[in-house]
């Protein structure tokens, strides 16, 4: 638009005076920088963040067209409104997160608590086991050998970094414990379960979500970045693997 005004102020007339006065006329709408471009605002479409305030709306249709009004002092009533606004969005948020860690902790504890029952569920049954005949003595320190109460922890954290399933994952480790001969046809305490395999993994997960949340309110969240690539899916899935937290907590 500069060149143009340029070369028409190199000519002469009539012709000069109506191309300024166009040029002018572009000049507006180049210089409209509102995201809403609605000459009619009770017939505006634009999504909700792009409509233009009602308090604003008079001050930018006399900006498009006479330019008759400026911009003047602090408005403190606008101001105070605003604030108020900001601060009981804050106290919203806060209340919302606070909510989610509580529901994030009775979780947890919930958890805790059901495995300490099956851990006093597994001694009261050794102590009753204790007081019967000889052949039910037997019996039931076998009931109690075959359990496994081994804690797995590594086992969860892969499944959920690969994706893999409960059942598939649950299949894997046991495979791999009976080619170690861990596992043998005399003895299966160390059989993995994909219920028990369920029971680490949310354990995990609970566990991490707490470590996350403390952690981005001491030090602040932190972001990852990628470029405009095609591929930014598969970069995207590099660097989850990369990192020590599960694929699902991360996306």
């Amino acid at each position: 638009m500069h060149q143009n005004l340029k070369t028409v102020l190199k000519k002469k007339g009539d012709s000069k005076l109506s191309t300024i006065s166009a040029l002018s006329k572009e000049s507006l709408v180049l210089f409209d920088i509102a995201t809403c471009h609605c000459s009619d605002f009770t017939k505006c479409n634009c999504p909700r963040e792009s409509k233009v305030p009602v308090l604003e709306r008079q001050f930018l249709l006399d900006q498009r067209n006479e330019q008759k009004m400026v911009i003047g002092g602090l408005d403190t009533a606008a101001t105070s409104r605003l604030m108020k606004k900001t601060d009981r969005a804050q106290k919203r948020d806060v209340y919302y997160r606070s909510l989610s860690e509580n529901k994030a902790l009775a979780s947890s504890s919930k958890m805790e608590e059901e495995c300490g029952s099956e851990m006093e569920l597994s001694v009261q049954e050794s102590d009753d086991s204790c007081h019967l005949s000889s052949d039910t003595d037997s019996n039931a320190s076998n009931k109690c050998s075959q359990r496994n109460m081994m804690k797995i922890p590594r086992v969860a954290h892969e499944c959920d970094r690969y994706g893999v399933s409960n059942a598939a994952g649950a299949a894997i480790a046991t495979a791999a414990l009976t080619d170690y001969g861990i596992i043998d046809e005399n003895d299966s305490t160390a059989v993995i379960d994909h219920s028990k395999l369920r029971h680490q993994r949310q354990q995990l997960r609970t566990t991490l979500m707490k470590d996350a949340k403390s952690t981005m309110l001491a030090s602040g969240p932190v972001s990852l970045f990628f470029d405009g690539r095609k591929e930014r899916h598969v970069a995207c899935l590099r660097l989850i693997q990369r990192v020590s937290l599960p694929r699902n907590m991360l996306l």
